[in-house]
């Protein structure tokens, strides 16, 4: 729902913070290898990306890999696979499937519309080969749509009971946010059920996590692995101690240390544990296509 145009600014290869890992709690930049112990130090590993920036994915990989080094067998919970693909999930594990234009054809993943696969398929390829499970973490899209129309009565009944509920102002930080990730052009009468719409599948991942017992790796937008109100939110006391929110970030030249980019979370410090700076990924101009795609359903009301 959150889509990555926080109205960045451009950025320059020169960037001071390209590729730079910093600490919020100690608030200062550290090694891959601080890091490295750190993740291993914890069960439960989010890393946020943006989905369509290559370089997140090349280094959730990298995690991965980390981990499995340390003969650490993570169980991947993965936003962008939606529940009723689990069976094929399944199946394509069982069948030891490598092969990637079957895998994306078994799990639809283009057809549902992400077009990077292959950024992806390195990953999963990497999952498979070494057994680990792989557990779809996202509502099936049609109630997604039915839950931004119908509100609450259309989320499935036996959504997880978590009784965590997001404060007033954090409630309203969320509908500002995605306000502005919709550059303001979202209808005010819509705003509610959205809000419905992140909180529920945040909780529903949070969920995933909170049945594993074991290992488990995270892979998600950055927005929902946010310690204030993501997935770190929902889950135990326990559980929340014993996870790292590793907040893959894209540069922008006008913001050079890692403070700047507190205007990307509205709010005065950093909702993660770590920020890992990363290239930015040129895009078309977002605002542009959704002022198209409202007014294009304005005209079929008419």
């Amino acid at each position: 729902i959150l889509i990555a145009l926080f109205s960045q600014p451009a950025f320059s290869n020169e960037h001071p913070l390209l590729e730079k890992i910093y600490s919020v709690k100690d608030q200062r930049f550290i090694s891959q290898a601080a890091l490295k112990s750190d993740i291993l130090s914890h069960k439960i590993v989010m890393l946020g990306e943006t989905h369509d920036n290559a370089r997140h994915h090349t280094l959730q990989q990298t995690v991965l890999f980390w981990l499995l080094k340390a003969n650490r067998r993570p169980k991947l919970v993965v936003e962008m696979l939606n529940l009723n693909q689990q069976q094929a999930i399944n199946l394509s594990m069982n069948q030891n499937q490598l092969n990637s234009e079957a895998l994306d054809k078994q799990w639809q993943w283009s057809k549902r519309g992400w077009d990077n696969w292959g950024d992806y398929y390195p990953i999963f390829n990497t999952a498979i080969s070494h057994s680990l499970t792989i557990l779809a973490a996202n509502y099936d899209n049609e109630i997604i749509r039915n839950m931004g129309m119908k509100g609450i009565d259309a989320r499935p009944t036996n959504h997880p009971a978590i009784d965590k509920p997001l404060s007033t102002t954090a409630q309203q930080a969320l509908i500002n946010g995605i306000k502005e990730s919709h550059c303001n052009m979202m209808p005010e009468k819509m705003l509610p059920n959205m809000l419905l719409i992140q909180t529920s599948r945040d909780q529903l991942m949070a969920a995933k996590v909170s049945k594993l017992p074991m290992d488990t790796f995270v892979l998600a937008g950055s927005e929902h692995i946010r310690t204030d109100r993501g997935i770190p939110h929902f889950l135990t006391n326990a559980q929340k101690k014993s996870s790292i929110s590793i907040g893959l970030i894209e540069i922008a030249d006008e913001w050079q240390t890692p403070s700047s980019y507190q205007k990307l979370w509205h709010r005065a410090d950093i909702p993660h544990d770590y920020l890992w700076f990363t290239e930015r990924v040129e895009r078309p101009d977002l605002c542009e296509s959704l002022r198209k795609h409202f007014a294009k359903k304005k005209a079929k009301k008419h």
